[in-house]
């Protein structure tokens, strides 16, 4: 097995096991019992002829599920194979000590088999953990996400506890359900330093948004995933994303707004340009994103726009038709110029 990739092993040791393994202790073991016991009088003679003929094949799968567990070697994309063998034994656990009764080697073997993999599976999620705490951290290629965008240590680790919530109901000593909130308060953590390396403010506030807006969603999205969180939870995250799309938009957009508020004719032209400018590289985690950040930019520039327009209209280069439509273009692959001038060579939004 150590000579195989693991995909090798995979595909072609540990599917067949999970399959043979159940019928050989649900099926196949219990009726040679059976039969030995039928067929011999003496169960003396029986036991024996049937330890003869099973006990080799038995701790043969058994050691088979051993080795499976030692090769997945704390890998995270490795456990779900592990919970797997653990599922299956500790299905069969009762069939097993039942037939083999009169022969504790195979019994405790199968004992202990559980218990490894229960043990790998914890020292699997701490390996998955210290991963999203620190090793990250320490790659070049771990930092920011472009544009504000999701992250893909956020896409990776949802999708992870996504099908791990799938064995949230297995009575495991690691306890999978602890480790799903666990594991998620540890990215919720990581999002946040990883904010923190944006050297704009806005930025960072639109990453957060985005990313605690994926996660919430992911989690609504899957029925186990979000019964082990909880409604409350799913909604505290929605809101926090909530909050950093208002934070985001009074960063990118404040000036702006003050200065349509204010009434200074010759800078808020030139700052609303600036905020569309500054914000056409960067990204919305989704559609329903990208609405929420336009609907709260409209909120915050266009009510003070228009009563701007109607008292200094003549002065401006920009109708709240124009503004209007950048701020809809925002977020999308579309760029819309003002239609009320013609666009200038210093005006040209850099790609």
């Amino acid at each position: 097995m150590n000579k195989l990739g693991w995909d090798q092993v995979d595909a072609t040791i540990i599917q067949p096991w999970l399959c043979v393994a159940t019928t050989a202790f649900t099926s196949l073991f219990p009726k040679e019992k059976q039969l030995c016991d039928s067929v011999f009088a003496d169960s003396g003679v029986g036991e024996a002829v049937f330890a003869a003929i099973v006990n080799d094949h038995a701790t043969g799968l058994l050691a088979v599920a051993e080795a499976a567990i030692a090769r997945a070697r704390r890998a995270p994309e490795r456990l779900f194979r592990v919970l797997d063998i653990h599922d299956t034994l500790a299905t069969v656990e009762e069939e097993i000590t039942s037939v083999f009764t009169d022969n504790e080697v195979v019994a405790t073997r199968a004992g202990l088999v559980i218990g490894k993999a229960a043990e790998a599976a914890g020292a699997t999620l701490v390996s998955f953990e210290t991963a999203i705490l620190h090793k990250e951290a320490s790659s070049n290629k771990g930092g920011t996400a472009p544009g504000g965008g999701v992250h893909p240590l956020t896409r990776y680790v949802m999708n992870y506890l996504v099908f791990l919530a799938d064995y949230q109901q297995q009575q495991l000593v690691v306890g999978i359900r602890a480790w799903i909130c666990r594991l998620v308060s540890s990215l919720l953590s990581k999002l946040e330093c990883k904010a923190g390396s944006y050297k704009e403010a806005a930025l960072s506030y639109l990453f957060l948004a985005n990313n605690t807006h994926y996660v919430a969603k992911k989690v609504r999205g899957s029925s186990k995933l979000h019964m082990i969180l909880g409604d409350d939870w799913a909604e505290t995250q929605s809101a926090k994303a909530r909050g950093h799309v208002q934070v985001y938009t009074r960063a990118v957009w404040g000036k702006a707004a003050a200065a349509a508020g204010a009434g200074v004719v010759v800078q808020t032209g030139g700052l609303v340009m600036e905020a569309v400018q500054v914000q056409d590289q960067w990204m919305a985690a989704d559609e329903e994103m990208a609405k929420a950040l336009r609907a709260a930019a409209t909120a915050a520039v266009l009510p003070k726009y228009r009563l701007f327009y109607r008292r200094h209209g003549v002065a401006l280069s920009l109708t709240p038709g124009d503004v209007t439509a950048m701020i809809a273009a925002l977020f999308t692959s579309v760029l819309v110029t003002p239609v009320s001038q013609p666009q200038e060579p210093n005006a040209v939004v850099p790609q």
